[in-house]
């Protein structure tokens, strides 16, 4: 989504490690679990810690955004000085040949005490996501499961219905992967209309397909 190299490659590991089992997060999971196992690395896991949040100016000194202490080492300076801080971010997001100027007024993310860089964790990511989707006016992944619970349809049948995998229906319901413009437009027609469902069923029926 953003012009980050390290993001999307990261992403796309991501994406071919669900496709390997359908989006099992339960064989996902065990996979993960196996490889830990079978690798010479030790393993830790730290506990989970909420975010203070801070109240901060348009354009706070550096010492004022730092809110928390964040157990991570920066990736740019290499320094253990990563803190949780709430500050102003603004970034450009390219999806489909356009532009989208997307602006938080206080997004939470990690921010190194020693240089000030930023990091973008999954926490921060999912609001970048949730804001460009409101900014680009396109479907969020609530919105399309929900809209598929109301049809009364699971996963495999509504992917079947417009005409996609199912593990890419499951990335547009996550959140992992954002619709093109061109199928948001067409899940609105079937999440709203059930005369363009019941077309779509007696039109591409498997039966139908095979004469």
């Amino acid at each position: 989504m953003r012009n980050d190299p390290i993001v999307e490659e990261i992403r796309r590991i991501r994406r071919e490690h669900s496709d390997r089992f359908g989006a099992d997060l339960r064989a996902i999971c065990d996979d993960l679990r196996r490889q830990e196992r079978e690798s010479s690395r030790e393993f830790v896991a730290s506990p989970p810690r909420r975010a203070k949040i801070a109240t901060v100016a348009a354009t706070p000194a550096a010492d004022e955004r730092i809110a928390t202490e964040f157990p991570k080492r920066c990736g740019k300076c290499g320094q253990k000085a990563m803190r949780l801080a709430t500050l102003p971010y603004a970034t450009t997001i390219e999806h489909e040949g356009c532009s989208y100027r997307v602006r938080i007024p206080s997004l939470t993310v990690p921010q190194c005490g020693h240089c000030q860089a930023i990091s973008i964790d999954d926490e921060a990511d999912r609001e970048i996501s949730a804001a460009f989707r409101r900014c680009a006016r396109l479907l969020t992944p609530d919105e399309i499961r929900q809209g598929r619970e109301r049809l009364g349809m699971n996963e495999q049948q509504f992917a079947s219905l417009l005409g996609v995998g199912e593990a890419t229906l499951l990335r547009w319901e996550t959140g992992a992967q954002i619709q093109q413009r061109a199928m948001d437009r067409f899940l609105r027609l079937c999440l709203r209309s059930p005369t363009a469902v019941q077309l779509l069923l007696s039109d591409f029926q498997p039966s139908a397909r095979s004469t």
